[in-house]
């Protein structure tokens, strides 16, 4: 876990892949960004997040059901959706 489940505040992770992102920090460079750019992955608090399937993001997923969440949350009311 990267950050909480309650408010997203960043959490530490454990202390054998902080040692292993050290080691690769110490280890290994690139041109232009830092190498923990290219091999930490920050994912969204909720798998329904819109930022999973967004064409040029570099997250993504296959899950039907997630897309259909993350629709909602962009649009969230269509006349036939209310309840009353």
């Amino acid at each position: 876990m990267g950050q909480s489940i309650q408010d997203n505040s960043v959490q530490p992770p454990s202390v054998l892949v902080s040692e292993l992102l050290d080691y690769i920090e110490e280890g290994f460079e690139t041109h232009g960004k830092k190498i923990l750019e290219h091999v930490v992955s920050k994912h969204r608090l909720q798998a329904f997040s819109p930022e999973y399937f967004r064409k040029k993001g570099g997250l993504f997923s296959y899950s039907q059901e997630n897309l259909e969440a993350a629709r909602k949350v962009l649009n969230p009311f269509k006349e036939g959706d209310l309840f009353y």
